[in-house]
């Protein structure tokens, strides 16, 4: 498995146990204590999935969400957070683009699994139509690009026609063709 993810939370001790079950699950993880240390981390590496606490030292988590997601739009957020609330829940999910809202403690990792794995699966998922719209565009442009030619060529061709018809005017003028 490549997908990468990084962890974001103040508490070190859940940073240990959530790296260990994650990469005993074959992902590549890296944890971060601060939403600063977070932004260098994704400035230098793509990761497909932040696994995040709302609640951070130094960012508002979810100012933060928008931060990730303007960096790398393709990024999936997962918010693991003690700070449970309706009105969080909805700005985080519908507002600001996480794919899940789960409280902490964490009773139930089958509950983190799955999301994590929807959320990967989410994130192949847009990756794949976007190459299938880039993939659909590259040929209307190709074929834009043909038209595009087809009409100069026509245009030089109009302009030559036009060229001809008044040379052809006026050497009939000088040969004394010219009617009244």
């Amino acid at each position: 498995m490549n997908n990468k993810i990084l962890i974001i939370d103040r508490e070190t001790d859940v940073l240990q146990i959530l790296e260990t079950l994650l990469t005993t699950k074959g992902y590549q993880v890296k944890t971060a204590t601060s939403g600063e240390e977070a932004i260098d981390f994704i400035k230098s590496e793509i990761f497909h999935l932040v696994i995040m606490d709302i609640r951070m030292p130094d960012v508002d988590g979810l100012e933060f969400i928008r931060q990730l997601k303007n960096l790398d739009d393709e990024i999936e957020v997962i918010v693991l957070t003690g700070f449970v609330s309706i009105e969080n829940a909805v700005r985080a999910l519908r507002d600001n683009g996480a794919v899940d809202f789960i409280p902490k403690p964490l009773e139930n990792i089958d509950q983190l699994i799955i999301s994590i794995e929807k959320a990967l699966r989410e994130r192949s998922i847009h990756q794949e139509v976007k190459a299938l719209v880039k993939e659909l565009k590259l040929p209307s442009k190709e074929m834009s690009l043909r038209i595009k030619k087809i009409v100069d060529k026509l245009s030089r061709a109009d302009d030559q026609v036009m060229s001809r018809s008044i040379e052809h005017k006026h050497a009939g003028e000088s040969n004394g063709n010219h009617r009244e």
